[in-house]
């Protein structure tokens, strides 16, 4: 399997003070996040290895949502009734 990301690009972009300090952790989350990428476009690395797909706007991608399952591990919406 590619690996597009690293843990040091999540703690680069990390916003805030309570930067995730886990790197195997961190590395499990890319890796999950990257088997859902490749799952639904299976043609990516071929992409990238054509240099039609830059390869940093995978990274961010996958940063986005190891980020995102961060500040919200429940996945929780919130929805405000007026």
């Amino acid at each position: 399997m590619s690996t597009w990301t690293t843990p040091q690009d999540i703690i680069d972009r990390w916003v805030g003070s309570d930067v995730p300090d886990d790197t195997d952790l961190l590395q499990a989350l890319i890796d999950d996040a990257e088997v859902v990428i490749l799952s639904d476009y299976p043609g990516i690395q071929d992409r990238i290895d054509a240099g039609t797909l830059p390869e940093d706007r995978v990274t961010l991608v996958t940063v986005r949502m190891v980020t995102r399952l961060f500040r919200n591990p429940e996945g929780l919406n919130a929805w405000q009734q007026v």
